[in-house]
């Protein structure tokens, strides 16, 4: 998933009312991938922000998924300390 900023629609809409339409598009994307991988939308959100890191493994998404579905409680993947 990625997006970029579209000056012309910025122009059009408002910067403002811009990043609020592309929040919604995040929060739409981490939804479909909760209910795909049968997690919470915040367990989603934790791995979907580790795969946008250098340190992303799919060992160490293998991990978080497996905490995820049995209902425990991640790590802080956002510190870098995982």
């Amino acid at each position: 998933m990625s997006y970029f900023i579209n000056s012309v629609e910025v122009n059009e809409i408002g910067f403002n009312d811009y990043i609020n339409r592309l929040q919604d598009c995040y929060d739409e994307e981490l939804e479909i991938m909760a209910r795909e991988l049968n997690i919470s939308t915040q367990d989603a959100s934790a791995i979907l922000y580790l795969r946008s890191r250098s340190r992303w493994t799919q060992e160490k998404e293998d991990y978080l998924l497996k905490l995820a579905r049995e209902h425990k409680k991640l790590p802080n993947v956002f510190s870098g300390e995982f």
